[in-house]
């Protein structure tokens, strides 16, 4: 079942990420649901279907998928699929039928979160079918602290198939990567390479990679509804599922590590919208002296003054003997005051997170 990139190193040795827990609930829906043993194509014929609704997008997606989740004797068919598959998005997708089936009443209430739209402040907000208002740093906290890591698969298939409308899988994604579930990159790098995706939600994708390299620290706390960012109270239905959040470390090492740093290498390449590039020339500054070669690269040809001013700000924030040539030859070079500003570490580049050009009339940041 796994992905190119989801070896992801947890500081959790005694966890195989959360496959155990899933082949366990697979194992409670077979208990729920009982059958006689599947004869081998109805299985194949549930691969074959899922493999298309695989295919779809929002409420076409939804509809397709709640038509399957009536079959017979779906919870063995599901079984063997996970138990032969390769396939990480087949996966997902059978993980997130089998938690429907398992737990319907916290699907329902999952379901009733979102779409959600936006990152704070209650110009973004949107009413869902909970009666909760919520943007993205409440609907955050909610999926940390109401459900927790088992539901990494529900949230992973909004993030692939039923987000449809702009800026609806920011959340989602930001989401993903706090649940510390080893397929969130293989997620994110999906969303990246899907020529259906707008140029915000590939620019988001490129920030939950980006802090995937900067990974994230223990946590242990409860978060504070009804305070500031995640008031008001929950709705009781959401309030007896909330617990405290205790989680260890989670960092990505090696082979996966590597992997990502290619794809955001990729993306400053070969992204039309500078927007994007400028956004990956940022993240790149978490890779450290592997990066130097593009970044240079960057600074030396890329077509936007925006970008090239983020490819310097790295490379100042990187340092070392190899980051101070390509800068001193971008010296040189470069022709634009202010990425030349950049480059001697007087100012940074404007946020692509929240600001362009265009709107700002300069590339530096306040």
């Amino acid at each position: 079942m796994a992905g190119v990139l989801s070896e992801m190193v947890r500081e959790e040795p005694q966890m195989e990420s959360l496959r155990w827990g899933m082949l366990a609930l697979v194992s409670v829906v077979m208990f729920a649901f009982p059958s006689v043993a599947e004869e081998a194509n109805g299985a194949g014929k549930v691969r074959t279907e899922l493999a298309e609704i695989m295919k779809l997008r929002g409420k076409n997606y939804v509809d397709v998928r709640d038509r399957i989740m009536r079959r017979e004797k779906l919870a063995a068919d599901l079984a063997t699929i996970l138990a032969e598959t390769t396939d990480w998005k087949l996966a997902l997708l059978c993980e997130a039928i089998c938690f429907r089936l398992s737990e319907p009443e916290k699907a329902r209430l999952f379901d009733g979160l979102g779409p959600v739209y936006g990152w704070g402040g209650d110009h973004s907000a949107t009413r869902n079918t909970i009666g909760l208002s919520t943007d993205g740093g409440r609907y955050l906290g909610v999926i940390t602290c109401c459900f927790g890591r088992p539901v990494f698969p529900l949230v992973a298939e909004n993030v692939l198939w039923i987000c449809e409308a702009k800026h609806e899988r920011w959340a989602a994604m930001y989401s993903l990567f706090h649940l510390r579930d080893d397929r969130v990159a293989d997620v994110v790098v999906a969303v990246l390479r899907d020529r259906r995706t707008d140029l915000l939600d590939r620019l988001v994708a490129v920030r939950v990679l980006w802090e995937a390299l900067l990974g994230l620290d223990p946590r242990q706390d409860r978060i504070a509804f009804g305070q500031g960012l995640f008031g008001p109270r929950l709705p009781p239905e959401l309030e007896k599922l909330s617990k405290p959040v205790n989680e260890l470390a989670f960092r990505v090492r090696g082979l996966v590590r590597e992997a990502i740093i290619n794809e955001i290498v990729k993306v400053l390449k070969e992204d039309t919208e500078e927007r994007v590039r400028a956004g990956a020339a940022n993240a790149l500054e978490r890779a450290g002296d592997v990066a130097v070669a593009a970044l240079g690269e960057g600074l030396a040809s890329d077509d936007s003054p925006w970008v090239r001013a983020w490819c310097a700000h790295s490379l100042r924030k990187i340092g070392g003997d190899a980051a101070q040539e390509a800068l001193a030859a971008a010296t040189v070079n470069e022709k634009h005051a202010e990425v030349l500003t950049v480059i001697r570490g007087e100012r940074k580049p404007l946020d692509p997170m929240y600001d362009v050009p265009e709107h700002a009339r300069t590339i530096l940041g306040r």
